[in-house]
């Protein structure tokens, strides 16, 4: 049997069990536990003792079999803040059989390397983050915690060789861009972690299988989706939720720049850039990213012909038009895609036929941590459930759109009435 120790007093209190004691335990976690920091510890202490498991999302289809991924074992922290890359990469890694957890800030990933139990094989450290960015999340692991040699590699959406220096020079491994490239990431993971390199994995569901209609509307709403979709490994589906979460959120993310003008706040204001940049370019919205990119830039060196405030606001304004002009094509795509998607698999035996309080109990638990299993959990919930109850539908649309906040919201009076 595989033990695993979860306790709120921290390292001290194991180091003052025997080394007897110690060698009685595969694992180590401290509190507050999240569903992945606990499947991730399980996986941990089996490794030696048995192959290790993969985790359900990795039995989705389209996933490459065991013996097709490249990163089977390897334990990666991904400090990332914004939600839909975090689905990207947890998604594609996992894929790969790595051991993925999640934080969304520098701080909580100098947290997260300081509690992990056996240490992490690779950092992937975004640079632009609140609370903490990456370059003094980065220093604190070299400097406070005595680590200058865990592998760190930067992400950035910025692909600049002055970028890759300062990375390297702020104490970091490598760098990649953003959007990811998948073959890439891989091999850069490889080799700052010592493994041998291996054949890329074949491309499934590549571009020129997705059908006419759908080529089509994304030609005509400027979307080079067939590369897009390419780049997350051919998984059609997570494309479709990330467009759909993306289309919801830009009538927000232009109010927001509207109201960083209206405020001078022109550092909120490149972060939303930088943050708009790096997401349409990761679902093929050329367009859409490059005028954010020129957006970003000129909002850092100003332009000579305009006082610099009436300079920032016009560089915010005439992106909002942007965003604007990409929404109705964006919005045709999806209707395009919405009968696209994979037909229903059967229903695993033995999962429940519908949804229960089980289900409830187990969705909270990950939605108040943030956890991106929580679009798993609910992607195996309309496996077993066709269809799905009317409140359960709305949880759904919440959680596609990555608005976890309001699926909690429409969770938990049902899980105080003990029912689903």
């Amino acid at each position: 049997p595989v033990i695993v120790m979860v306790t709120a007093h921290g390292r001290e209190m194991l180091a003052q069990r025997s080394e007897q004691e110690q060698q009685l335990l595969d694992g180590f976690l401290v509190k507050p536990v999240t569903a992945s920091m606990l499947f991730d510890a399980v996986v941990d202490a089996r490794r030696g003792q048995h192959s290790a498991r993969p985790h359900p999302s990795q039995l989705s289809a389209g996933a490459p079999s065991a013996s097709a991924q490249r990163l089977v074992g390897m334990r990666l922290l991904v400090a990332e803040d914004n939600l839909n890359n975090q689905q990207v990469a947890l998604e594609l890694l996992q894929d790969e059989g790595a051991i993925v957890q999640i934080v969304g800030d520098g701080q909580a990933a100098v947290n997260a390397v300081e509690a992990a139990v056996g240490g992490f094989d690779v950092v992937l450290m975004d640079l632009q983050m609140p609370v903490m960015d990456g370059y003094t999340a980065t220093l604190r692991i070299r400097r406070d915690l005595g680590l200058p040699h865990l592998p760190i590699i930067a992400m950035t959406a910025n692909a600049l060789a002055s970028d890759r220096d300062a990375c390297l020079a702020a104490g970091m491994n490598d760098h990649v861009g953003k959007p990811f490239e998948l073959d890439h990431l891989v091999a850069v993971l490889q080799r700052v972690a010592g493994r041998a390199s291996t054949a890329a994995t074949p491309p499934r569901a590549a571009g020129g299988a997705l059908p006419s209609q759908v080529l089509a509307s994304a030609a005509a709403a400027g979307v080079a989706i067939a590369t897009a979709v390419g780049r997350l490994g051919g998984k059609l589906p997570l494309y479709q939720r990330l467009l759909q979460s993306f289309a919801q959120d830009l009538p927000s993310l232009s109010a927001q720049l509207r109201q960083a003008a209206a405020n001078a706040d022109m550092a909120a204001a490149a972060r939303l850039m930088h943050t708009l940049k790096g997401l349409a370019a990761t679902l093929g919205a050329s367009a859409l990213a490059d005028a954010a990119a020129v957006a970003e830039h000129r909002l850092r060196t100003g332009a000579p012909d305009l006082p610099l405030p009436d300079a920032n606001a016009q560089c915010c304004e005439q992106l909002v038009l942007a965003i604007e002009r990409q929404q109705p094509g964006l919005a045709a795509l999806l209707r395009t895609l919405a009968p696209v998607g994979p037909a229903p698999t059967a229903t695993d035996p033995q999962q429940p036929a519908e949804p229960d309080a089980l289900w409830l109990g187990e969705l909270v638990a990950l939605l108040e941590n943030s956890d991106m299993r929580a679009t798993e959990l609910m992607a195996r919930l309309q496996q077993a459930s066709q269809p799905l109850p009317p409140h359960w539908q709305k949880i759904d649309e919440a959680v596609s759109a990555l608005d976890f906040d309001r699926a909690l919201q429409l969770c938990r009076p049902l899980l105080a009435e003990g029912m689903a």
